[in-house]
């Protein structure tokens, strides 16, 4: 055998190994390998190994993913920071159009700005509000940071995540801003999303899950062989969903006493990096950073990845309806209807290919952009900027309470209200 042909060969069985080879000389690939000498050579070992291993349980499955995950996971973060929806620097903020003040009021932004954009609705379609600006925020004005990265919004509060900055509490009966960051018991000070269950208000953050009873901050940072890093939430049944995104992630939930790993969803198969999962009815779908989406009725799982129509496996944001959903990334919407998926981009209307969140408002669709906030009736978008008074193009977050839309973008906070 050629000296090189038979280094890579050999190379090529280190590799392999757990599968099994033979570097032998003209012949088989199998079998024991030819033992050669020659005048002068030493004799040339026997390079054959084991046969495959048998079949591994669970628990060293687990544990070989986690040994992997370890040598590999400084890498996918790197690769995961580097797709994520980016945040932005912060710019300095415009000038309100709106006199400063610590709560919503009746203040408005001028009717000229204001993105009133009523679309008769013909027979058959869904009517679009006309939609104003009715409070901005930023840093002048309360925020701690301009650069918004989840919402949740109650009857008495609205709860703010940043991305540098924790998490700032709104109180609208007292109409005062509370900011919470690691010094007083936050996990860490990049919030992934927020949520209020049984009394109490978790926030995801990088580093944990931080639990708010009222008085102080509690921590989750673990739960078995899950880290709850970069969590998602979902209330669904009575239990508190949670999928945390990292390499030693996993989907969980949570009975206000004990947790339950869901993770393994059938034999030498485990979920992390899930980017968001929602339910409709008793299904289940999951975005995850690479291998798609998934979807689960309760008794069988299926996979959708861009061979099967998915304009993009990384999946940022999802809403579901119905048997249709909305899968938001950085390549435009891609929609499964009617048993099929269709691709929504900035040629249907889209405002840009980015989308980082998504809301439903009955058969309304809300898309936060990287440039712009679109609204679909299902025939066709209606979209606003930051000339129709939003504080910034760059849509990061989204939440919607009854007639109020609030929308989290890249350079403050913006309230508006939905009229028909």
């Amino acid at each position: 055998m050629n000296p090189l042909r038979f280094l890579v060969a050999l190379l090529a069985c280190a590799i392999l190994g757990s599968v099994g080879c033979a570097v032998t000389g003209p012949g088989p690939l199998s079998g024991p390998a030819e033992v050669r000498s020659g005048p002068g050579l030493p004799p040339r070992p026997d390079l054959s190994l084991p046969p495959p291993p048998a079949g591994r349980t669970e628990e060293e499955l687990w544990r070989l993913a986690q040994q992997r995950a370890d040598a590999l996971e400084a890498v996918v973060r790197a690769d995961i920071a580097a797709a994520e929806p980016p945040v932005p620097p912060e710019v300095p903020a415009p000038a309100p159009a709106v006199a400063p003040g610590p709560a919503p009021g009746p203040e408005s932004v001028p009717a000229a700005a204001a993105p009133a954009r009523p679309v008769p609705a013909p027979a058959g379609r869904t009517s679009v509000p006309t939609v104003r600006v009715v409070q901005r925020y930023t840093t002048e004005n309360g925020l701690p940071s301009n650069r918004i990265t989840a919402l949740y919004v109650d009857r008495e509060d609205a709860w703010v995540g940043t991305a540098d900055a924790g998490v700032v509490r709104l109180n609208f009966a007292e109409g005062n801003w509370i900011a919470a960051r690691t010094e007083d018991g936050l996990a860490a000070d990049r919030v992934s999303d927020i949520v209020r269950y049984r009394g109490q208000v978790y926030v995801g953050t990088q580093k944990g899950i931080s639990i708010w009873d009222g008085v102080s901050w509690s921590t989750e940072d673990r739960i078995g062989k899950v880290k709850l890093f970069n969590a998602r939430f979902r209330v669904h049944d009575g239990l508190l969903w949670v999928a945390a995104r990292t390499m030693h992630g996993g989907l969980l939930t949570f009975d206000g006493e004990r947790w339950k790993d869901r993770s393994t969803i059938k034999q030498g198969t485990v979920l992390n990096n899930v980017s968001d999962f929602a339910f409709s009815g008793e299904t289940l779908w999951i975005g995850t950073t690479n291998r798609g989406v998934l979807r689960y009725d309760g008794k069988n799982w299926w996979s959708f990845s861009v061979a099967d129509g998915l304009v993009s496996n990384f999946i940022y944001t999802l809403a579901v309806q119905g048997d249709t959903a909305y899968l938001g990334g950085c390549c435009g919407v891609s929609v499964f209807e009617n048993g099929a998926w269709k691709i929504y981009d900035i040629a249907e209307g889209l405002p840009h290919s980015t989308v980082n969140a998504i809301a439903l408002d009955g058969k309304l669709v809300w898309f936060g952009s990287k440039k712009g906030l679109g609204l679909f009736d299902g025939f066709e978008f209606t979209n606003f900027y930051a000339e129709d008074g939003l504080t910034d193009d760059r849509i990061t977050a989204l939440f919607l309470k009854g007639d109020e839309v609030w929308v989290g973008t890249a350079n403050g906070l913006n309230r508006l209200e939905k009229s028909y």
